[in-house]
């Protein structure tokens, strides 16, 4: 403290701070790594009160009575066990019984000028008079859909443990909600303190918000994703009440618009009279389609990516494609980062946080996303188990080749073969017994420098040959097909693009295969093993995918 401002570090620790252990982001990621279970996050409502335990410093003698303006711009996140994030809370007085607050991460992988959270909190001597609580109606009140106890365990709320404060779900209608808040225990959410004492309860907080997220479940068909990003008013007329007390709370939905979704809420004690008033809290709505939502709640049952039809070249192996394209909210970081706690492995979220933010990332956690879902509809297939993606762990040599592990091998004897292919935010990606290859690349013009090195002179006067489609198509096709040949016969292109060679294009109706050759050491002197690529047009992009069904993959 230095006069009229203070500054309070906090260093977060998952070993010291079990709150953050239980705020899940839903289903138990993996049967076997426990510590994939939950993305730990500080979120608003946790923010507010580490606000107002700083803006107290400066107000010896003075109880917190609200807070004004608070916006956040994200959650804090801790992006693997054993990561520490130091936060630093900087708060000044503006006014004889305001503090003006800024949270901002000082170390870790989040680290950043811009504050992640900001706010001023109101301080006096005494709580405010308490106003009289007006009679509470809905427009066309009916029951809930959901109850309380099915608002956690059908995921519609994403929350653990510590912050599963909605009690009942008494009654909606088209301008509101009427629930029941429970005063959750306090005395094991920090093995540093076990008798925390707060401000402004971040948890009861926590749960009026939930509701304020749950309306749009009843109402809205799309964009019922929210994130909270301000309140512009608190108001609290009396102390915090203690663990196993029940409030109510009358919540009214004021605007609906294409990105906000603003609420005003009373929360009532048990007397009846009125503990906390909450005026404009906000929510920013995200448009997520229906499947990546499904797969949020359940991602061992749902799919994240979506099937991809393509017959092998000799129709007889047994294989899974999926595709994976850019969708809804997913430039957002915040919730890319939510997709890839619930898909990577511990190991791969290393991989994943290791990669700078951006265009190789995305394409990354596509192509992630894109195998593990083709692995996981093989194994379904199979056998009937439903796996969660972070039990698909798939590994890539220094080579860059996948190959896939998890628990769950040794019920299939062997592990299914994987190949991964991504081209400017689409991936692509085949899972089976044999080894297989997959390769995607976009329509578009490629000079002649190209040419001459992609293709030997036998190689360029059978492109020639062929018609019906466009130069530009044909390359990509011959291309690709020589890609994922490659990959299939387990040599890549290592000695460049003679590695495999392309002897013959057959097109029978639709069906277009492509012949690939290589001079493998299994073959026999003089001659070239041989795979026929199917060749498939997918809008503005061609796949090659070629199995290989005399290859072991495994070696």
């Amino acid at each position: 403290i230095a006069g009229q401002e203070a500054v309070a570090r906090r260093r977060i620790d998952l070993s010291e701070e079990l709150y953050l252990e239980d705020h899940r982001f839903g289903p138990q990621l993996s049967e076997v790594d426990p510590t994939l279970r939950a993305l730990p996050v500080v979120p608003l409502t946790v923010s507010v009160e580490t606000m107002a335990e700083a803006a107290a410093l400066l107000m010896p003698g003075l109880r917190v009575i609200g807070a004004r303006d608070v916006q956040a711009s994200k959650w804090i996140d801790i992006p693997y066990e054993g990561a520490v994030v130091e936060i630093e809370v900087q708060a000044s007085v503006i006014a004889p019984t305001l503090v003006r607050t800024q949270v901002r991460v000082v170390s870790g992988a989040a680290a950043g000028a811009a504050p992640v959270a900001e706010g001023t909190i109101v301080f006096s001597a005494q709580y405010p008079t308490m106003p009289e609580l007006r009679e509470f109606t809905l427009n066309e009140q009916r029951p809930c859909m959901h109850t309380a106890e099915e608002l956690y365990s059908l995921r519609r709320m994403f929350h653990g443990p510590s912050f599963q404060g909605v009690a009942s779900l008494d009654a909606c209608g088209r301008d509101g909600l009427l629930a029941e808040l429970e005063v959750l225990p306090v005395n094991q959410l920090f093995r540093s303190n076990p008798s925390p004492s707060f401000h402004i309860d971040p948890f009861l907080l926590d749960a009026a918000g939930q509701l304020v997220g749950y309306w749009p479940v009843e109402y809205l068909d799309d964009g019922f994703v929210l994130f909270p990003i301000r309140i512009r008013e608190l108001v609290l007329y009396r102390d915090n009440l203690p663990p196993g007390e029940r409030a109510k709370c009358r919540l009214r939905i004021g605007e609906v618009a294409s990105r906000q979704l603003r609420a005003d809420m009373d929360i009532v004690a048990p007397d009846g009279r009125l503990w906390m008033r909450i005026i404009g809290w906000e929510d920013w709505r995200f448009y997520w389609a229906r499947n990546f939502y499904d797969f949020w709640r359940f991602p061992n049952e749902g799919y994240v990516s979506e099937p991809l039809v393509v017959l092998a070249g000799d129709g007889t192996a047994d294989i899974e494609c999926r595709r994976m394209a850019p969708f809804g909210e997913m430039g957002s970081s915040i919730w890319e980062n939510l997709w890839a706690h619930l898909i990577c492995s511990r190991d791969e979220l290393a991989t994943y946080h290791a990669l700078p933010e951006g265009k190789r990332r995305t394409e990354w956690i596509f192509g992630r996303a894109a195998a593990k879902d083709a692995v996981r509809s093989w194994v379904k297939r199979r056998t009937g188990l439903d796996l969660y993606p972070a039990d698909v762990v798939i590994v890539q040599d220094a080579e860059g080749k996948p190959t896939v592990h998890g628990y769950w091998v040794h019920k299939l004897g062997a592990a299914p073969s994987v190949s991964i292919s991504h081209k400017a935010a689409y991936a692509v990606a085949a899972a089976g017994p044999h080894a297989v290859g997959i390769d995607l690349e976009s329509v578009t013009t490629r000079d002649e420098s190209f040419l001459g090195v992609a293709f030997d002179a036998a190689e360029r006067n059978l492109l020639q040959s062929v018609n019906g489609r466009s130069r530009d198509e044909w390359i990509a096709r011959a291309w690709s097909a020589k890609e994922a040949a490659g990959k299939a016969f387990g040599t890549g292109l290592s000695d460049g693009p003679s590695t495999v060679r392309i002897g013959q294009i057959i097109e029978e109706g639709d069906q277009i295969h492509i012949a690939c050759h290589a001079a493998l050491p299994s073959a026999q002197a003089g001659n070239p093993r041989t795979l026929l690529v199917k060749s498939v047009r997918d809008g503005d992009f061609v796949l090659g995918l070629a199995i290989d069904v005399e290859r072991d993959h495994g070696r």
